[in-house]
């Protein structure tokens, strides 16, 4: 018999007008209720009950009140109080009203880090109070075992592809002469090829991680391939093997040159 989740690992939801809200976790439930979205008649379920139930005689009963303590004993935050995180910027104050138009346009997604007065650190936009209309506007990324990764294999041995193209040019311009065709190489012609090659499969390896919902701006520049590779497998929990196969095989590309 499945044991019932506790309370912070619940999925929970909350009627409104009729309709039911949700699914989401205690903490957003708690913030819902500390803005006074939610009364102790408000009916609530969440996973292991039976049925709905009013507010007021499950668990949560205390929610109001330690709401209304809290807003007593914390003066209110200003109007703009909100910050952001883009490319390793700290962008705002910004109105409350200012980040929601945001996450609709879309510039704050899933992952996006944010902080306002009163919180103890930067934390992922779902995860604040925000998170709320981020769910009703914007579906979560899918995750790192639904992407398709084939254009990054592509890139992680692009040191291979880099070196052919590299030795195709050179036999082109050589009319077919091997012993001229290997001279131009070790003058390194040709040698633009490579960064050429590793930015347009990074931005294409970008475009398709954004088409999957991921928010690219914990990324990094795509152009930095060993950066971005080894941070593109943190974010969606991947193994980094594929960084590993491009800084091997870049290693030995270096090498074979000397």
């Amino acid at each position: 018999m499945r044991a019932e989740p506790s309370q912070a690992e619940a999925q929970w939801y909350y009627e409104r007008s009729g309709q039911r809200v949700g699914p989401i976790s205690f903490s957003q439930l708690r913030a819902t209720v500390a803005r006074g979205g939610l009364a102790g008649s408000t009916l609530v379920w969440r996973s292991g009950w039976l049925d709905w139930q009013p507010l007021e005689v499950t668990e949560l009963s205390d929610l109001p009140l330690e709401a209304a303590l809290d807003s007593v004993a914390a003066p209110a935050p200003s109007e703009r109080s909100w910050y952001y995180e883009w490319g390793g910027k700290r962008l705002g104050p910004l109105a409350l009203a200012e980040m929601q138009a945001l996450i609709t346009k879309g510039t704050l997604s899933h992952g996006s880090l944010v902080w306002r007065a009163g919180m103890s650190g930067w934390a992922p936009i779902e995860s604040t109070e925000l998170g709320e209309q981020l769910m009703r506007t914007t579906p979560p990324p899918l995750s790192g075992i639904a992407i398709n990764n084939s254009v990054v294999w592509l890139l992680a041995v692009s040191p291979v592809l880099i070196g052919l193209l590299r030795y195709a040019l050179a036999l082109a311009d050589a009319h077919g002469s091997d012993a001229l065709a290997d001279r131009l190489m070790n003058q390194n012609r040709y040698w633009a090829a490579g960064p050429l090659v590793c930015i347009a499969l990074s931005y294409w390896d970008e475009a398709v991680l954004k088409k999957a919902g991921v928010n690219t701006n914990q990324l990094g520049q795509a152009w930095l391939v060993p950066v971005y590779l080894f941070k593109r497998a943190k974010v969606l929990a991947q193994s980094p093997a594929y960084a590993w196969v491009w800084l091997g095989l870049f290693i030995l590309g270096v090498l074979a040159d000397f």
